[in-house]
């Protein structure tokens, strides 16, 4: 009876598989022209993909070690929102050894744009310029290596152009982040400038007050040695 359910059960993953190829067959995949993942790619929504990526990870439990499942379950996080996962599975493929040079290229797009999507949930300015540079890095990947590509093949190949808009896009952020950064820290070094200031002016204030009231009070003495007994 075990038997049969978990019979039952693989085929029923193996139908939400199929179906779900089917589904990315029909929203195309998430790399390839402009219908890749993001910034100039598929409009960031949240998808209903939940039954997908459980099954993907049913599937993953399965093969560990497969890039392609990994690169497909990554796809459903990212649909979902869930920035974080989809950049976890990406690095597992980049770290992997199994993976062919072209899955590279695209797991470097995407990962640049999940590594993109996870800067705009922080509020802490400094771990979004990171994650900003790092997603940097993901799109000059892609970038140099169609210049590697260029300069072996014998006919001029396309450079991606999404890439290169996305870095230019990302550069730009990092700019902007980067120049608040810094006034912020001149605004902060001003206000700390103008305490200074003012205890300077305030402990100046204390020692005119103290230096009046010894005046004061030798003045008074003197008075009063001047008056007759």
């Amino acid at each position: 009876m075990s038997y049969r359910k978990g019979f039952l059960f693989s085929k029923m993953i193996n139908v939400v598989i199929l179906l779900s190829i089917l589904v990315i067959l029909l929203i195309a995949f998430w790399y390839g022209g402009r219908k890749k993942w993001e910034l100039v790619g598929v409009t960031r929504e949240r998808t209903t993909s939940s039954s997908l990526s459980v099954a993907y990870e049913e599937k993953l439990k399965e093969n560990p070690d497969d890039p392609a499942l990994k690169y497909n379950l990554a796809y459903f996080y990212y649909r979902q929102s869930r920035f974080d996962e989809a950049e976890k599975l990406l690095l597992e493929i980049l770290s992997s050894s199994r993976t062919d040079v072209e899955l590279i290229k695209k797991v470097s797009y995407n990962l640049g744009n999940s590594l993109f999507r996870l800067s705009e949930k922080t509020e802490d300015r400094l771990q979004s310029i990171d994650l900003l540079k790092r997603s940097l890095d993901q799109y000059r990947a892609v970038i140099e290596y169609d210049k590697e590509r260029q300069q072996s093949a014998s006919l001029p190949l396309k450079t991606d152009q999404d890439s290169k808009h996305n870095y230019a896009v990302v550069k730009n952020r990092i700019k902007i982040l980067v120049d608040q950064q810094e006034q912020q820290k001149e605004t902060e070094q001003r206000k700390k400038e103008v305490f200074v200031l003012l205890k300077e002016l305030l402990a100046e204030e204390k020692q005119t007050k103290t230096q009046l009231q010894a005046l004061q009070s030798a003045k008074s003495a003197s008075q009063s040695r001047d008056q007759p007994h």
